[in-house]
Order: structure tokens, then sequence, then C-alpha cells
């Protein structure tokens, strides 16, 4: 995991693929700048921002809990005080893990906020976790939500926003998620 728990007063940028195999990844500064993949093994990805979080395009923060391992997959938490702004050119990837001897895991919400800046998005998945053999049940997906100050504009970059159970293959599909804007 990475936890960088004390707001920085600069920039953290993150230059090269940054795999969390275990526990989370927290990142909190004035800026928080994604230059390339950021990937968890089910667990929570937080960005905390003053003044801008930026994810390049082609690039995406995933997490997927493990396989057949029953465990909802972590949420991406993106947050940005004051007028700062939230710039995703990337896209946002929560799944559940997919089972085999069991119902399919839980997606991980996502939420995107700003007190009072604006939001630019690319796309943004929350699914279930598949249900693979038996009359098990696909997981729920996690809900989608962003929002922004009063009289703010949230751009949607040629996006697709999806919150869907998981499949099965002889259960019930996963249930699918709100996706909402405030």
């Amino acid at each position: 995991s990475v936890d960088q728990a004390v707001s920085g007063t600069g920039t953290t940028q993150i230059g090269g693929v940054l795999t969390a195999t275990t526990g989370g990844v927290r990142l909190d500064a004035a800026t928080v700048d994604i230059n390339d993949n950021i990937v968890t093994s089910g667990g929570l990805v937080t960005l905390n921002a003053s003044t801008l979080v930026d994810l390049a395009a082609t690039k995406s923060i995933t997490t997927t809990a493990a396989a057949d391992s029953g465990t909802t997959s972590g949420a991406i938490d993106i947050n940005v005080s004051g007028t700062g702004t939230v710039n995703l050119a990337g896209n946002l990837v929560s799944t559940g893990a997919a089972n085999a001897t069991g119902n399919g895991s839980i997606g991980g919400a996502v939420t995107v906020d700003t007190a009072n800046g604006t939001i630019a998005l690319a796309n943004i998945t929350s699914t279930g976790g598949a249900a693979t053999a038996g009359t098990d049940n696909g997981g729920a997906a996690g809900l989608i939500a962003i929002n922004t100050g009063t009289n703010n504009v949230i751009t949607l970059n040629a996006s697709q926003l999806t919150a869907a159970g998981g499949a099965t293959v002889g259960g019930t599909q996963g249930a699918g998620a709100t996706i909402s804007f405030g």
C-alpha cells in the first residue's frame, strides 16, 4: 500500500505504474498528477488535492479484488477542495472479483468531488464480479457520483459511465447501481 497521509503543499506525481498488491493508495497534495496506471488488488484509492487531480489520457486507476476471494473491490474516491479542478483524461475502473465457487463480489463505488471547481471526465466503470460457475449470482455494481460546487461545469469528454451488475452462468445477474451528478 501507499499512504501519503499528511497533506503535501506541492505536487505528487506518479510517473510509472503504481501497483498495490495489498492495501490501497492514498495521495494527498496540492496537485496530484498521475501519468501512468494505478492498480490495486481490491484496495481503496483516495486522491485528495487543493489545486488539481490530473489523470493522463490512455492511463487508468483500477481496483479489482482477487478472483474467488468474495471481497468487495476498493472504491475510487477523488476529492478536490476550494476552487481546485479535476481533469481525468484516463479511465476509472472498479470491478468486483469473479468467483467460480460462489457469488461475484461487489464493485467499488467511484466518487469525484470538488468543493467549487470544474470536473472533466473520460470513462468510469463500476461492475460487479461475475459468478463463473453453477447457479451463483453476479455481484452488484458500486455507485458512481460526480459532484461539483454550485454553477460549476462537469464536462464529459466522449465519456461512457457504466454501473452494471456482474454476469452469471445460471444465477441472477448482479444489480446495477446509481449514476448521479450534483
